[in-house]
């Protein structure tokens, strides 16, 4: 019987030595209708600057959820603007200034996948620092099966791509 940490190792060297060698997350990311557990929950990324220092910032969500009984999903995308110089008083009530909802496109179905799995990459790698200012990133689905939350953390690209693609016009 072979121990679990020789069968892990093996793993990881024959993996940097067969370049051919994809991983799941890699072979996930352009796969079509990956994305079917949003039927009844929705799926909340939520991406949080730094501009208030120790209070936060600016706070940018991007919901995606079934369209209905149709096949296609919808995301609608939030941007909060917060002010610095008060940031607990207009916590009350949203301060909402950009906010748009668009049938999302295939590339913005693997956009998903892609802040999903970049996410886990970014919070997997770093060390756990204690902090009291910094970005905050957050995957949510509805139901709470699926919670993801990296603080400090720092911007994600795939959200960006994706946050564009929904406000090109």
């Amino acid at each position: 019987m072979i121990p679990a940490t020789t069968l892990i190792i093996g793993i990881f060297i024959g993996k940097g030595t067969n370049p051919n060698l994809k991983t799941g997350f890699e072979n996930s990311v352009k796969r079509k209708n990956t994305l079917k557990y949003i039927e009844s929950q929705p799926l909340i990324i939520t991406y949080s600057d730094a501009e208030c220092g120790e209070w936060g910032g600016n706070i940018e969500i991007i919901k995606v959820e079934k369209d209905g009984f149709k096949e296609s999903l919808n995301a609608v995308y939030t941007y909060e603007k917060i002010d610095c110089s008060a940031p607990y008083s207009e916590r009350s009530k949203l301060n909402i200034t950009k906010s748009k909802k668009v049938k999302l496109s295939e590339e913005g179905e693997n956009l998903v996948l892609a802040i999903i799995l970049e996410l886990i990459e970014i919070k997997l790698d770093r060390e756990n620092i204690p902090s009291h200012s910094g970005v905050l990133n957050s995957v949510i689905i509805g139901d709470s099966t699926l919670i993801i939350n990296d603080f400090p953390s720092e911007f994600i690209r795939s959200f960006g791509k994706l946050r564009n693609e929904i406000l090109k016009e």
